[in-house]
């Protein structure tokens, strides 16, 4: 009787044993399992954070780039202004000059560009032509320019107002430059302002041979203003 129930209390504990040995199988095999998904998922979730790292480093190397292209831009627009600029400030302050410009030069041809007249008001309705701004574009010859400059309407004659403006021989125009004067003097009086008037201009050597003409109707009060 006692060995039967010792038997039995041995068979309970061997099973409880095998089930707890059992348990304790599964659980490692469930660890085991969940380590190795989790793992998968870590790997995953830093191989996303790798790649999004990489596109913004990738990013940022474009807009650094993108932003020192458009500060070397900025710059030599900047540069190219102020270069102009000054360009223009000596162009005004020179007298006579023979100079690179943006007027282009045809070779066996002579060219007057008049780009300014000036005109002063002296009372309410006249005033005077005081200067005379232009460009003489020498493709053919050197010479000594002289410039006849006439200003006259329907009842008036080209010497009723007019002025010769004549140069030295060391202010000549040479073949192939670009001669000058953003200050020719003058003095040529007008009344009636709001008339409309022819303006002459005439470009000769030294031996009285005209080169070209310059010509345009125009009113007095339409010329620019002198200071």
């Amino acid at each position: 009787m006692m060995n039967e129930v010792t038997l039995r209390i041995n068979t309970r504990i061997v099973e409880r044993i095998f089930w707890i040995i059992l348990v304790l199988v599964l659980l490692i095999a469930l660890v085991w399992t969940n380590s190795g998904s989790i793992k998968d998922k870590a790997s995953t979730v830093t191989d996303k954070i790798s790649d999004k790292v990489a596109d913004v480093k990738e990013s940022s190397s474009k807009d650094i780039s993108t932003e020192t292209k458009t500060t070397q831009k900025t710059e030599t627009k900047t540069e190219t202004t102020s270069n102009n600029q000054q360009t223009t400030t000596n162009n005004n302050n020179d007298d006579t000059t023979n100079e690179p410009s943006d007027f282009e030069i045809t070779d066996g041809k002579i060219s007057l560009v008049v780009t300014d007249l000036l005109f002063k008001f002296k009372g309410d309705d006249w005033g005077r032509v005081e200067q005379i701004n232009f460009k003489i574009l020498n493709g053919k010859e050197d010479f000594i320019p002289t410039l006849e400059i006439s200003v006259y309407g329907d009842n008036e004659t080209a010497e009723d107002n007019s002025q010769v403006l004549e140069y030295d021989d060391d202010k000549k125009s040479l073949k192939g430059e670009i001669f000058s004067d953003n200050n020719g003097e003058l003095g040529i009086s007008l009344s009636d302002v709001e008339t409309t008037r022819t303006f002459e201009v005439v470009l000769k050597n030294e031996d009285g041979d005209t080169l070209d003409t310059y010509k345009k109707d125009m009113r007095a009060s339409d010329l620019k203003m002198a200071r």
